[in-house]
């Protein structure tokens, strides 16, 4: 067995010799799974009927997979601490999975027929199952690096809305995107006060959006 792939294996193994890790890693999956917008054939859930649980035990399939040619293996790097290698992934997974055809096709057909605001125009709502910065592929580092390079010219762009920044600030560096209730919490506002960031956060990706296409 490749050395790389023995040493992830023992980690994670001598990891989940303690079974609260396993514990506090489904209960972190099912709170991650709320912060997004799932959309069933059946229901508001996950694609294709899948739990978060199911989500936990087959990331762990895959970090201990033996097979280091594995389209579906997941790295730990050695000097990653392994409960936080499995959060980020986990995090990949249900990023990948809100962006899925299934979810995004039958989301849009929900906020199509449903979507109205406070005025009674219709209008579909704010997506953030994906991050304004985009979604860049986690093992090419040079789409990370224009990724954030993006969010740090946003905020620059809208440095005089206070509100506005620390709500981007909350979903770029913990993933936190809704509940609006939750959010409110966080950053010790009114739910009514998110609200009306938002619609003030469209506004400012469009006009960042014309700006950054003026300056090419």
């Amino acid at each position: 067995m490749d050395d790389q792939v023995f040493r992830q294996i023992t980690r994670v193994r001598d990891y989940f010799s303690d079974t609260k890790n396993y514990h506090q890693l489904l209960q972190h999956a099912s709170t991650e799974a709320s912060l997004y917008r799932w959309f069933s054939s059946q229901s508001r859930s996950m694609p294709r009927g899948n739990l978060a649980e199911d989500l936990v035990n087959d990331l762990i399939q895959q970090v201990l997979e033996e097979d280091p040619r594995s389209p579906t293996r997941r790295k730990i790097p050695d000097h990653v601490e392994v409960g936080l290698a499995l959060r980020q992934h986990l995090r990949s997974k249900f990023s990948a999975l809100s962006r899925s055809k299934e979810n995004r096709t039958l989301q849009r057909e929900t906020d199509l027929a449903n979507a109205q605001d406070e005025d009674g125009s219709r209008e579909s709502p704010l997506e953030y199952t994906v991050p304004l910065w985009g979604q860049p592929d986690e093992d090419d580092d040079e789409q990370k690096t224009a990724a954030m390079s993006r969010i740090d010219r946003f905020l620059s762009f809208i440095a005089g809305d206070h509100l506005l920044c620390a709500m981007i600030n909350l979903a770029r560096d913990e993933n936190l995107y809704k509940p609006d209730e939750l959010i409110a919490r966080r950053l010790d506002v009114t739910v009514k006060d998110i609200y009306i960031t938002k619609k003030r956060l469209k506004s400012a990706r469009q006009r960042f959006a014309k700006s950054e296409q003026n300056q090419k």
